[in-house]
């Protein structure tokens, strides 16, 4: 058996919990991915520090992630309490919360 590596990529909640749960499958990032890591296992890590709180409860709000929250059994009871959300989520810093595997890159211009 041949070894592998594990990358890894690191990204906040509400976006984390979205791709792992796979509402969300683009992931638009400003410093790129290398061509090595298409079909390959990433670990998505939750990132240590959370975005401040007006800025993730605005997140929360934003009408596509609301309506993922709302309609996802792990959340759909709590989608309306902020505070639920913010400890929901806190649980999983600094956590690797899923496998992916990237199908696709597309460079932008």
């Amino acid at each position: 058996m041949s070894e592998q590596n594990l990358y890894s990529m690191t990204t906040r909640n509400p976006w984390a919990f979205l791709i792992a749960r796979k509402h969300k499958i683009i992931e638009n990032r400003s410093n790129g991915l290398d061509v090595d890591k298409i079909g390959a296992p990433i670990a998505l890590h939750v990132a240590k520090k959370a975005y401040p709180q007006k800025e993730r409860h605005a997140l929360y709000k934003l009408r596509p992630v609301r309506h993922c929250l709302k309609n996802d059994p792990l959340t759909k009871d709590i989608v309306d309490d902020m505070q639920a959300l913010d400890v929901f989520f806190d649980a999983m810093c600094s956590c690797i919360v899923a496998i992916v595997f990237i199908k696709k890159i597309i460079q932008s211009k």
